[in-house]
């Protein structure tokens, strides 16, 4: 800026200002870059949210609900050892043999793993009896006749209903006898060995194998 007077006495000033050639310019600081572990970490976690709610979509949609209505047994509570709740009961090593001598005349080659009863302690009546053998060929079969008091119809079943030949295979026969009485027979039979059905189903209908009341 300046100032310039004249010399004819009118004592006037004459200001002159410069034109501002210059804009005022605001530099902004340079953006951060964000760093690339953080940006994976973003992608990840976005990824994972996705992945779950599809998971969770198909298990919805794949879930199948099934109810089954069970009738009121009619049979009394048994304990593990298939005693009565209300009843109290001994459990010993042997006791009825006919389950142990129906499973020997059907597997005359077997060798004798367990053999158990559990009598009523009150009246001395067997309740449960049961023995399990293995055969020379490797399989276990196992029996077992038990008699509830005041119980209901046993219904009776084979399980696979259609039995391969040879194992791996699982075979058991339920043939129920009086109300709330049942004899089940199992059998685990190895790979490559005849499955025997005739046998198990023989012990599994042995009449005198079922427990009476």
């Amino acid at each position: 800026m300046s100032t310039w007077t004249p010399n004819d006495g009118d004592d006037i000033d004459i200001v002159a200002v410069a034109a501002a050639d210059e804009t005022l310019t605001i530099e902004r600081p340079p953006a951060r870059p964000i760093p690339a572990r953080l940006v994976r970490l973003a992608l990840l976690l976005g990824a994972l949210a996705v992945i779950t709610a599809v998971i969770a979509w198909q298990w919805q949609g794949r879930l199948i609900t099934s109810t089954v209505t069970v009738p009121r047994p009619t049979t009394a509570t048994v304990d593990g050892n298939g005693c009565p709740l209300d009843t109290t009961c001994d459990v010993a090593l042997g006791g009825n043999d006919q389950v142990l001598a129906s499973l020997q005349a059907a597997f005359p080659d077997a060798t004798v793993l367990t053999v158990s009863s559990v009598f009523d302690g009150a009246t001395g009546r067997t309740v449960r009896s049961s023995a399990q053998i293995r055969t020379s060929a490797g399989v276990v079969v196992s029996a077992m006749s038990q008699c509830v008091r005041l119980g209901g119809a046993v219904p009776a079943r084979v399980s696979p209903v259609a039995v391969p030949d040879q194992g791996p295979a699982d075979l058991s026969v339920v043939v129920s006898g009086a109300p709330g009485c049942s004899v089940a027979v199992a059998a685990h039979v190895p790979a490559q060995v005849t499955v025997p059905t005739a046998a198990v189903a023989r012990v599994a209908h042995d009449p005198a194998v079922q427990l009476r009341q």
